[in-house]
């Protein structure tokens, strides 16, 4: 039995009982094994992109106290030594973008209007707390081995299920926002700052 020629004009053999010869059913294992490389080629380019932005989550500081939020379901704050880390996700990048959205009165870098987010990127991150007319503290966060590690002059406590990295002396504000040693906002009231994002990116 000849089976009907298709569009290459070629003809097949095929058994009484109907079903292609044995060469025909290669030919579809092959279209098949092919289809499954492929897919699986896909997937792995997929996980490849999907994984080349890190997936350190972001970390959200407020003002008043110095407080850092890890915005995450499964991540926390631990003690590493005389530092501090986040206990997973890995950076793809050794600086951090950061959002800082000021109200007036700040004196910010990059010409955006107060209320309006302000975009940096750079590293380290320094943050300085004016605590009175004598003291500030500093906290830095730098990238060790795609990971922020965070150093601190100030005395920081874990709080609110690990989520919450925080200095609180009971008076005070942030004073500046630093990237790479460069200035990027300066405050002289605690109303001046309203948000600062840290993103991996």
């Amino acid at each position: 039995m000849i089976e009907p020629a298709d569009s290459t004009n070629a003809a097949r053999n095929v058994p009484s009982g109907g079903r292609p010869c044995s060469a025909w059913r290669q030919h579809k294992v092959a279209l098949a094994t092919a289809a499954v490389a492929g897919a699986l080629a896909f997937a792995i380019f997929r996980v490849a992109v999907v994984s080349e932005a890190g997936d350190e989550p972001p970390i959200r500081v407020r003002n008043g106290s110095l407080d850092l939020w890890l915005v995450s379901v499964a991540e926390k704050w631990m003690a590493n030594g005389p530092h501090w880390k986040i206990t997973g996700g890995t950076r793809s990048r050794n600086d951090y973008k950061i959002q800082v959205i000021y109200n007036s009165g700040a004196a910010c870098t990059g010409g955006t209007a107060p209320g309006t987010p302000l975009e940096a990127t750079g590293a380290p991150l320094e943050i300085v707390y004016y605590v009175d007319s004598s003291t500030t503290k500093k906290v830095t966060l730098t990238v060790q081995g795609h990971h922020t590690q965070v150093d601190s002059d100030a005395p920081l406590e874990i709080l609110f299920s690990s989520k919450l990295l925080t200095y609180r002396p009971g008076t005070g504000y942030i004073q500046s926002i630093s990237l790479s040693d460069g200035n990027v906002c300066t405050f002289t009231a605690k109303e001046q700052l309203d948000t600062l994002t840290i993103y991996d990116y």
